[in-house]
């Protein structure tokens, strides 16, 4: 059956409204079901399935090994409404965005084909990029796409922003729970210019998601540890940032 989005435009409204009088809005996992009716089950656990083929990031100046990440740019044009994969290119983030990591060009493995053209991936942009042009008028976009697994064990804390209180030096972030295994910690928080704390809140269930304006607002994430010895421990998410084109 062929995969559409579509999503109540009073709820579209409320989304766009909050993300431009406070700089976020925190979506639940229930309600992008419940409005947006854009994958079934086959391919919503095809998507979840993929991230257990992430590759290391060897990247991390705190010699960590606790990331695992894929990771593709797309554009999105506006006058069109195409949304088309960039040819590969490194991830690179100024020094004074990203102190840790920030300044060179870093390498990573593209997201799997069968990623890319899943529904649930597809409709994800196109959700964002319908929202975003309820802010502004439509533009397009620079979208870069992130897929993360940070672990933990009983030695070793996993650090979902190891580079601490910080933007992504963009427009818009989109941030969404995949899943998670076995951990506790792992709470996010926003923060103001100033590094003032705002909110915090804890994206609990798969696609329990936040859009915020990047410009306004700054963001981090609590390290998160191991509950069961025993078990595997982990924390799903994808993330995908917008820049407006000129």
């Amino acid at each position: 059956m062929k995969q559409h989005l579509s999503i109540t435009k009073s709820r579209q409204q409320q989304i766009s409204e909050e993300i431009s009088v406070k700089g976020f809005s925190i979506i639940s996992g229930d309600a992008i079901q419940k409005d947006l009716l854009f994958f079934d089950i086959f391919s919503a656990n095809n998507f979840i399935d993929s991230w257990n083929n992430l590759r290391l990031d060897n990247y991390m100046s705190d010699g960590g090994k606790y990331r695992y990440r894929r990771y593709s740019v797309f554009k999105y044009e506006s006058e069109s409404r195409q949304l088309i994969e960039k040819p590969f290119e490194p991830h690179f983030q100024e020094k004074s965005v990203n102190k840790l990591n920030g300044g060179r060009n870093r390498y990573f493995e593209p997201i799997e084909n069968e990623t890319k053209g899943n529904s649930v991936f597809i409709n994800l942009m196109k959700f964002c990029i319908s929202i975003l042009a309820d802010i502004k008028i439509p533009t397009s976009w620079h979208i870069e796409a992130h897929q993360f697994r940070i672990i933990a064990n009983p030695s070793m804390c996993g650090f979902p922003t190891p580079e601490g209180i910080h933007r992504d030096g963009v427009n818009y972030v989109f941030m969404m729970l995949i899943g998670k295994e076995n951990i506790i910690g792992g709470e996010s928080h926003i923060y103001d210019n100033k590094k003032n704390l705002l909110f915090s809140y804890m994206l609990s269930n798969p696609l329990d998601c936040i859009l915020l304006d990047d410009l306004k607002l700054m963001h981090g994430v609590s390290p998160i540890k191991s509950l069961a010895s025993t078990k595997e421990s982990y924390r799903d998410t994808l993330v995908l940032t917008f820049t407006e084109l000129a």
